[in-house]
């Protein structure tokens, strides 16, 4: 909190430093912009909060990104497997956040969560979740954590400024089909797929172990958070936006699942759909 305390310093000064260089006509809008600005970033530091308190209230979900799933709704999650009695969830953590972040589980069965940490030194590295009782700091490769759910609904977790997040949706036993228990994902083989989206995002398809070349064409200036382009979990590529530039990413999932379209930051702007 510190090193993040330090890191804003000088844009909240510059911003003080403005309100009493800016007089005249162009003041009126210029506080507009300001406090429009500060009042943003106040609604995403109360929605950082909530994800530290691992409540389970009404949430605002992204396009076909919902956290809540009903146990007729519930079905068989390739990232979760049983495997001598445990539920083995598999998870990666990078530099923006976790890779997949939603898993189905079942209640009263012991969850093994293995976690690769690919980036030990991102805020992400640090994961807390208040529901379980866990704040633990992940070392470079992978790292265990052990609990068993107890109740039907919703665990949260995130790391610990609560800018990166992720759900575990406990479901009995029997809402989850017995066939789908022990489901394994075959990588499909075809050539190149292409996607092209603008830049403001939206959502995509994609087949797991299916080369994929993504195409961004972008339309307008981006400025702050909205200038930068990432597709956290799939590419390490991180691009800034520059109007009429086309930004190409060539990935190759492997792992089914949602992946976020997000800028720099990670604030999500859209979703993958890995099938």
């Amino acid at each position: 909190m510190g090193v993040f305390a330090l890191g804003t310093a000088p844009g909240l000064l510059g911003i003080g430093g403005l309100t009493a260089v800016i007089k005249g006509g162009a003041a009126k809008p210029f506080f507009r912009v300001v406090g429009l600005a500060v009042a943003f970033m106040a609604l995403f530091n109360m929605s950082n909060g909530y994800n530290l308190t691992g409540l389970n209230l009404v949430t605002i979900s992204w396009a076909n990104d919902s956290s809540t799933l009903t146990e007729s709704a519930a079905a068989a999650d390739p990232n979760v497997t049983l495997e001598n009695g445990y539920q083995v969830v598999r998870m990666t953590q990078g530099s923006f956040g976790y890779s997949p972040n939603k898993f189905t589980i079942k209640k009263g069965v012991p969850v093994k969560w293995l976690i690769n940490s690919t980036n030990a030194n991102s805020c992400a590295s640090s994961i807390v979740s208040s529901t379980l009782g866990i704040r633990k700091f992940l070392q470079a490769g992978e790292n265990e954590i052990d609990f068993t759910p107890s109740d039907v609904g919703q665990i949260r977790f995130s790391c610990s400024m609560g800018m990166y997040s992720g759900v575990f949706n406990v479901v009995e036993e029997t809402s989850l089909a017995p066939t789908a228990q022990l489901a394994a994902v075959q990588p499909a083989q075809a050539a190149v797929q292409q996607a092209q989206v603008p830049a403001a995002a939206g959502c995509g398809s994609s087949g797991g172990g299916v080369p994929v070349t993504f195409k961004i064409d972008v339309l307008d200036d981006g400025s702050g958070c909205m200038g930068s382009f990432a597709l956290p979990g799939l590419s390490n590529q991180v691009d800034f936006i520059e109007k009429g530039k086309t930004l190409t990413y060539a990935f190759t999932p492997t792992k089914t699942g949602q992946y976020r379209i997000t800028c720099a930051m990670g604030v999500p702007r859209g979703v993958i759909n890995v099938i």
